[in-house]
């Protein structure tokens, strides 16, 4: 018990010197005792868990060389020597490296109770010890909870579930095995009494965790949705029309985590074979029999391919995304009339990850646009692969309408994907699932190149759920593409909380928030749009209805991130401190008084990042001028009419100088470090009382480079 008042070093010391039943008592102590044991974990190179007819054994160690064998029976057992306990239960110690349970003041139904105590044995023994592998669990029969208490944070090499005779099984015993628990390999024998008809139905949030799955009785199989893994084996013959239905499902796009299919078809003569292809579309095989050999013989559960007979090979093609399986057909003898094989073999890039770097990156760069996208969805590890050797993009744009939200992706002209969210929540006709960013979407073809996408989660209301996809669809897309400019982005309407969704690492060619109404905006919105979203054009029509009188206000610590802003509604716009954009273009009628307070604030200093300024001034009388232009003092222009000129003519922002008239020019001092702009009054039309629009021309380093002058 002094152990835990030693300093951390010589409590290691100590606890390294222990032996492995040393350890296992001292865990049985307490449970501090344990948790200190669990600090200074031990490895242990395996464990095994078998179940017979008549109890349960645990073996720690690797055979033949055992460390401890513990055994829980499902009968009553001798009373033993001493007793350990473990978690609350007995253990009764008979020789060093065996151990019986001891029933003891046990109210529940003793087999069950045996898979508690099960558990309560994994838990114990995996906090403090480093166990390297789960060898097995090999299980002639089932006792009630005994499955849910494996230790699926674990790979294991194998499972067995399978006897002589049929194993009765439960549906959630059933569906707690594949879906939960890792293992190489998965051997069922097993059928489900307690439902008449019961067919196992497939988690679509589930991840395959089943490396080779071999089924007996098929009794509980879907065969329209298998099992999620990525070897499967049906060892007793089944049905022709069974066989048909495998091969249209995964054509359909379903069943998408087998890659290769192993299944006993029996006799039958040449004619029952329509029914296996009957509505499948096959092709003549584009593998060699190098290819064919090559497969066989890298796959440890296939045949040897020499000892097989009239082979029929064909590929398949999936619907959704093009990607092709070959269907071999064989016989183990010669006669043709003797029983037959299926093997079904996907075309998956699995075994390019074993590959060299340099033969990676050959084989993904010849991958076509299509083929990156639909392999980026297969999983996580294929996504990151792709990553590594990134395509550049055309462009991508974004748009916000109505009844949806669409993100369109070029990588040339011809190559074009378009992703749909709809508000509304629909079907759509051969949909398909698709693991993005962790979450399954359904993914349903529309017409030309779009695909609808949307979350199977009915607890997101639908513009959620539509912003819910976009997200995650736009972070898959930039993990394995170059996306790093966006073409334009429309938002004809603003969904509730769509704005700080949008991504800061883009760069927005045109940012479009305008409709045929003036659309209302939360203050933090507006925010966000102006200070973190980089945009080399920015449009807005928005007004701030939440505040009243809501001016909106500059952060002085956030640098430029528009280059060109044009405002139609002006509302939320504080003349006295505009917003920051190098380019500043105002589209509706201002008031005079409006524009004397831009030219003073900028005399005095702020308004510093405005470069190039346009503004709608509307009618008004030579004698109503000079309140523009009250207490500003203006300068005799120093700008030539070539000058002018050249302004008008480097600046997409600026109108043709062709078309304005009546043109009248001053300029203007910037108090603090004397930079010179020039205010130019000009109209659209001939006639002096026509609409009037007003330029400010900062002299800056940019503006004063196409006309070939130096910074003043």
């Amino acid at each position: 018990m002094k152990l835990y008042r030693m300093p951390f070093l010589v409590q290691k010391m100590i606890i390294e010197e222990l032996g492995l039943d040393e350890r296992l008592f001292l865990s049985t102590t307490s449970k501090r005792t344990c948790r200190l044991l669990g600090m200074f974990k031990i490895n242990v190179k395996a464990i095994s868990i078998k179940v017979t007819r008549s109890y349960v054994e645990v073996e720690v160690g690797d055979r033949p060389f055992l460390q401890w064998t513990f055994t829980i029976p499902f009968e009553q057992c001798e009373p033993g020597s001493s007793l350990l306990k473990v978690d609350g239960s007995s253990f009764t110690y008979y020789h060093p490296s065996s151990f019986d349970w001891k029933y003891e003041g046990v109210e529940l139904k003793r087999k069950k109770n045996a898979g508690i105590v099960l558990g309560k044995l994994l838990r114990h023994l995996t906090s403090f010890l480093n166990i390297e592998r789960y060898l097995e669990c090999d299980c002639d029969r089932l006792s009630p909870g005994l499955i849910p208490q494996l230790d699926f944070n674990h790979v294991y090499d194998s499972i067995e579930i399978r006897h002589k005779r049929v194993i009765n099984m439960t549906p959630e015993d059933l569906k707690f095995v594949l879906e939960n628990v890792r293992t190489k390999v998965l051997r069922l024998n097993v059928k489900v009494t307690s439902i008449r008809g019961y067919k196992y139905q497939k988690n679509p949030d589930k991840e395959a965790s089943i490396d080779r799955l071999e089924i007996e009785n098929y009794g509980w199989v879907d065969f329209s949705e298998l099992p999620a893994a990525k070897d499967i084996r049906i060892e007793k013959k089944i049905q022709l029309d069974h066989m048909n239905t495998i091969l249209g499902s995964w054509i359909a796009g379903k069943n998408r985590y087998m890659e290769i299919g192993d299944f006993y078809l029996g006799e039958f003569a040449h004619l029952n074979r329509e029914i296996i292809f009957k509505d499948i579309e096959t092709y003549a095989t584009q593998l060699t029999n190098a290819e064919i050999d090559s497969w066989f013989r890298n796959s440890r559960y296939l045949p040897n391919r020499r000892y097989l007979y009239n082979q029929i090979v064909v590929d398949i093609m999936r619907t959704d995304d093009g990607l092709r399986a070959t269907v071999i057909e064989v016989t183990h003898r010669p006669d043709p009339q003797s029983n037959r094989r299926m093997f079904v073999m996907v075309w998956t890039i699995m075994k390019l990850h074993r590959m060299p770097y340099l033969v990676q990156k050959m084989i993904v760069e010849e991958l076509g646009f299509n083929e990156r996208l639909f392999l980026s969805v297969t999983s996580r590890r294929t996504c990151s692969l792709l990553g590594m050797f990134k395509v550049n993009l055309d462009s991508i744009s974004i748009t916000v309408d109505t009844d949806d939200i669409r993100i369109t992706v070029w990588k040339t002209y011809f190559d074009e994907w378009t992703f749909k969210m709809p508000f509304n929540q629909r079907h759509w006709r051969g949909s398909s699932t698709w693991r993005i960013d962790g979450s399954v979407v359904q993914v349903g073809k529309g017409q030309y190149s779009a695909m609808y996408c949307r979350l199977n989660d009915e607890r997101l209301a639908t513009t959620e759920n539509a912003m819910t996809v976009f997200v995650k669809l736009l972070r898959h897309l930039k993990s394995f593409l170059n996306v790093r400019e966006c073409r334009h982005c429309f938002l004809r309407i603003i969904p509730v909380g769509f704005i700080p969704q949008l991504d800061c690492d883009l760069v927005y060619d045109l940012l479009n928030i305008s409709n045929l109404k003036t659309e209302p905006v939360a203050p933090e919105y507006l925010e966000f749009i102006l200070e973190n979203v980089q945009t080399k054009v920015l449009r807005l029509d928005v007004k701030v209805p939440s505040v009243r009188g809501y001016k909106y206000r500059r952060n002085p610590e956030k640098e430029r991130v528009v280059d060109r802003l044009q405002i139609q509604n002006y509302s939320w716009v504080d003349f006295s401190e505009l917003p920051v954009a190098r380019a500043i273009s105002i589209q509706s009628k201002i008031r005079l008084y409006d524009m004397n307070t831009i030219l003073k604030s900028w005399i005095a200093g702020r308004n510093r990042d405005m470069e190039i300024g346009d503004f709608e001034l509307g009618r008004y009388s030579p004698r109503n001028r000079k309140i523009i232009f009250n207490d500003v003092e203006t300068h005799v222009t120093e700008s030539t009419e070539a000058n002018m000129d050249s302004w008008f003519t480097a600046y997409r922002d600026l109108p043709d100088r062709s078309f304005l008239h009546n043109v009248t020019a001053v300029d203007i001092l910037r108090e603090t470090d004397g930079t010179r702009a020039t205010v130019v009054e000009a109209t659209n039309r001939p006639e002096h009382q026509s609409k009037r629009r007003m330029f400010v021309l900062v002299w800056s380093e940019a503006n004063l480079r196409p006309i070939g002058q130096d910074d003043n």
